[in-house]
Order: C-alpha cells, then structure tokens, then sequence
C-alpha cells in the first residue's frame, strides 16, 4: 500500500498532521477460515511510527490503553492538563527540546466516542511552527490512546528578524504582481506574522528551517481566484515558499460512494471507485490533503473508521476483500476474503460491538462477521435470503444490524440480531411490503428507518410510516431531531423533522450530490457533489429558505 501526498499545500500549511510516515511491523493476514469461538484478545503492545526524515516518532498508539505514570494516576485533573503532561512525557521522542515550553493549547473537544482529543502547535521562543502539531486521545479512564504529528526536531535558529515586516510585505506583493502580471495595486496583503518554516514537515526535504514572515496575498478583484499564502524568509528577505490556496480548494473532487468522517484527526475519507483509492480531505479547509491508492481495480465502496480511529475498513469490491488501513500512515493493517463459495463482491462494511465489523456483498448472499483483533471471519448469516447491493445500518445499542437487498424484486430490509456471534433467522420488510432503498439510516433516538427514496419505516420493519416526499442519501443530525437529505433531483438539501417528517426548510446546492454526512454535534453536515465537498453549518438551524407547513402541525425539533 502506497501513501502519496498531492503536490498541493493550501491551508494545510498549518494543519497537516501526519504525511509520509510508514509504520514499522505491518501486520497482514488473509483469513479464510471459520471460528466458533472468539480468541481471547491478548494484551496489545503500543505501535510506534517513525518519520523518516528525523528518526523521531510520529505516532504512538493503537495497542492496549497506556497508564502514564503522574499524569494517568492524578485524580482531578482537567482533560487539557493531562494531554499536556502526556506530551510532556513523550515530546523528547517526537523531537521537542522542552515540551512544557514548545507545545500550546490550541483545541481540547471530546469525539464521537466520549473520548478525549486535545491538539498542541508547536511554538519555538513563542513562534508556531507550520505544520508542526500533536495530537492525544485520551479516554475517560484518564489514559493514553495514541499520540500522532510531527514537530520540527531539535529546533535552534535566530528567531530576531533582520528584516521587518513592511519589507516582508513588498517582497510578497512583487512576487505574486510578477507571478499573475499584475500592478501591486491590484493586490492586497494581510498583516505578516512571524512563523517557523521547516519544509520536511510537508514534503522531503533537507532545506535548512527558516524563520519566516507569512502572509496572505489576493486580487482587489474577488472574482480572480487568487489568494496566495506567501512565506518570505526573516533573514535574507526573499521569498521561500508560495502556494495559490483557490487552486487547492477547487481541486475537482469526485462524487464519492461513500463519506466518513474522522473528527479526531479532522478529517473526511472519501472512497473513489473510479479511482481506485481512497481521498482524506480536510474538514476545515475541504482541501485534499493525501490519497490513498488501492490495487488497481480495487473499486472501493462502502468504508468505516473503528470507534479507536485506529483503522479504517474498506469493501474493495473488484479486489474481492475487505482491507484494513493505518488511517495516518495508509500502511496495510490486514486484508479479509469473505468466507463465501458466491462471487466474493465486497460492498459495505460498517463496525459494531466492540471487536465485531460486519461486512456485506454485492452478490454473495451473506453478512460476514470480523474480528477486529484477529482480523479473522467468525461467523455468517444463513443462505436463505439474497442479499444484494447490501447497505448495512446498526442500531445505537451495537444489538441490531440492518442489511438490504437493494436490487432485484422485490427489494427488501433485514433485521438481524447481533447481540452474539450466531445470527438466529432474520425479521423483514413483507414481500409485498414495496420497500424501496439503495441507501438508508437508523436515527440514533428512535431507529427509524429513513430511505434515500423518501419512505420511513418503523424499527420492527413492520409497518411504513410515512414518507419525507424527497428522495436522496440521508444523514441524521444530532441535537436537532431531524435529517438531511441531498436531494440532486432538486438541487437542494432539505432538512426534514425526524418527527413528523414535514420539511422544515431546503438549502440550494447544485448536483449531482451522492452520501451526506453529519459531525457527531450535530452543527455541520459534509456533502459529496460533483464540484467536491461542502459543509453547511447547522448552527443556527435550520439553513436556508424555510418551507410552508401545514397550520396544523406543530414542528419540533431541538436547538442546540
């Protein structure tokens, strides 16, 4: 497996967090074997990554939870305090000189997961360093997940400029006037800001680490798409490093099977199955910032993060497997062959209780059940149902798995009981039942079932109650009771009560749009379109133009 970095650093510039590392002892396994038993999960040393431009760790996790002694052991401290001291404890290894004086505080926010994640800018004397950054997870408990970025190493440099910042200023607006053919006047430029610039941090390099002016230069003319970040070095007073951010947030993006987002490291994976890979896009910047390339013919569908982050699962479908990835390194963690005598034709994958990813065909009729330790098949469902095209769902409690048929007549929605490893006989939507879907949800308060065809159904799959009148891919949105649906037919996303299933207002978006997806908040939901990502913000809800409802219904949902 390959890692590849664009040649495009917009905003990434200070937000890159983990590039060209390769994890030392891949772990790989091609299991073809059922087990009856789960193996007893065996006690996991920490992995370590190394960058291999200073020899310093960039990563240290993905094994059992570490006890940090003073910091793990420390009753009453603040989740803030005791991610500092645990860089503090392992910021020599990553390269700082004196992590208690070179890292500050720049986000502490819990994920999904109830878990931990505070993020540090590396400062040297008070000066940030671009790009260079920790990240550490943390869980209730009070112990370490993981720790992952990388620092400018052993930093010493004169970080009193020799030449001042006006200076700094005509440098950058001779550069970019040349660079476009333009007079100066028909360019602005921002306040410089003194910053640490050491380019191995983005790409290789052995360029000596400079004390820089940074700044932004963009046309008068906000429909020339220029907004250069520019970096002028502080000492000699030329110009070390500009890149046209317009040109990397434009980047033509392809409309993605599927979306999902890792809030941990910020990001949003994409699974390109024209591409054969697999896009990690920034969810500040909605910039491209590395692929992942597939085996050719890969034709990647559905993909999930593990509730850890520590790897992320994808249904290759034209390479007959399911592969486990390293998310910060893109190294290969494993690689499962569905247990099937059909055509082996990966299609979704999603994660349930803990240890358990299920996985599902496009024509091989079973639901697969994964270890996660192992990395093995430990079970399956019966033969006697066609699943086809299957989209998984589950349950918040992790005790329900949803599959569907999704082609052929009639389609149809399974529920299984997952609460074990053996999957007693299914319930389903009636045979006569005109269940329509190629994607679905469950909403987290109620599992109600909602279609990208519009239809709602009740957990049970008993009965059809009722319909959203708006057909595209769904997303739930926490905190709100209500749901998304990127509807391309309309050119529009309409947010709809999860309640009474009235529209409650349409924002304008331009298709084709494919999945939509939420932060974990509930503030910002994510959408795939043909001209890339865009996010909407959900904080003052709802967006866009509100519909007309009934006199007599009352909508409610929650503001938050």
């Amino acid at each position: 497996m390959k890692t590849y970095l664009y040649k495009i650093f917009s905003g990434i510039l200070i937000a890159i967090y983990l590039s060209s590392v390769v994890l030392s002892g891949v772990v790989s396994a091609t299991p073809n074997k059922i087990h009856d038993q789960q193996v007893p999960a065996a006690k996991h040393e920490p992995k370590h990554g190394i960058n291999p431009e200073t020899g310093k760790l960039s990563f240290i996790g993905n094994g059992d939870p570490i006890s940090v002694l003073g910091v793990s052991d420390v009753k009453g401290m603040s989740a803030q305090e005791r991610a500092r001291g645990m860089a503090n404890a392992y910021g020599k290894d990553f390269g700082l000189k004196n992590p208690s004086q070179e890292l500050r505080l720049l986000k502490s926010e819990k994920d999904s997961n109830g878990k931990d994640v505070t993020r540090f800018q590396q400062i040297y004397k008070g000066i940030p360093a671009i790009a260079g950054e920790l990240i550490v997870n943390t869980n209730a408990d009070g112990d370490l997940l993981s720790i992952s970025g990388e620092v400018s190493s052993d930093l010493t440099i004169d970080t009193k400029p020799a030449v001042k910042s006006q200076q700094a200023s005509k440098a950058a607006l001779d550069e970019i006037a040349k660079l476009y053919k333009l007079n100066e006047r028909e360019l602005t430029v921002s306040n410089p800001e003194l910053w640490i610039f050491d380019e191995s941090l983005l790409t290789a390099s052995t360029r000596p680490v400079e004390l820089v002016w940074r700044m932004e230069v963009s046309a008068q003319d906000a429909m020339q798409p220029i907004r250069e970040m520019v970096l002028v070095n502080a000492q000699a007073g030329t110009v070390s490093w500009h890149i046209n951010q317009v040109d990397a947030q434009t980047l033509t993006l392809p409309v993605y099977f599927d979306l999902e987002l890792d809030e941990a490291r910020g990001w949003i994976y994409g699974s390109d199955s024209t591409g054969n890979k697999i896009d990690v896009i920034s969810m500040s910047t909605l910039a491209l910032v590395k692929s992942f390339t597939l085996v050719n013919g890969a034709n990647p569908k559905g993909i999930a993060l593990s509730s850890d982050g520590s790897e992320l699962a994808i249904a290759q479908y034209g390479a007959s497997s399911i592969l486990f990835l390293n998310p910060d390194t893109g190294a290969t963690i494993a690689t499962v062959i569905p247990n099937t005598t059909y055509t082996k034709s990966p299609w979704d994958v999603i994660y349930g209780r803990t240890g358990r990813l299920y996985t599902s065909g496009a024509s091989d009729y079973y639901v697969h059940v994964i270890d996660t330790t192992t990395h093995l098949e430990v079970s399956r469902s019966s033969l006697n149902y066609s699943l086809t095209a299957t989209r998984l769902a589950i349950s918040a409690d992790k005790n329900w798995l949803y599959a569907s048929r999704s082609s052929g007549s009639p389609m149809k929605l399974y529920r299984y009981d997952v609460s074990t490893d053996t999957f007693p006989e299914p319930t389903s939507t009636a045979h006569t039942s005109n269940f329509s879907a190629s994607t679905f949800i469950l909403d987290t308060v109620d599992n109600l079932i909602f279609t990208d065809t519009g239809q709602v159904w009740t957990p049970d799959l008993k009965g059809n109650i009722g319909s959203t009148g708006s057909s595209g891919q769904v997303a739930y949105l926490p905190s709100h009771n209500g749901i998304a649906i990127a509807s391309s037919t309309t050119n529009t996303v309409v947010f709809a009560s999860a309640q009474n299933f009235y529209t409650i207002s349409t924002y304008s978006l331009q298709g084709p749009m494919g999945p939509i997806v939420s932060q974990a908040d509930g503030n910002k939901i994510f959408v795939s379109t043909n001209n890339g990502i865009v996010s909407i913000d959900l904080s003052n809800f709802p967006p866009g133009i509100p519909a007309v409802l009934p006199a007599q219904i009352l909508v409610r949902f929650l503001l938050q």
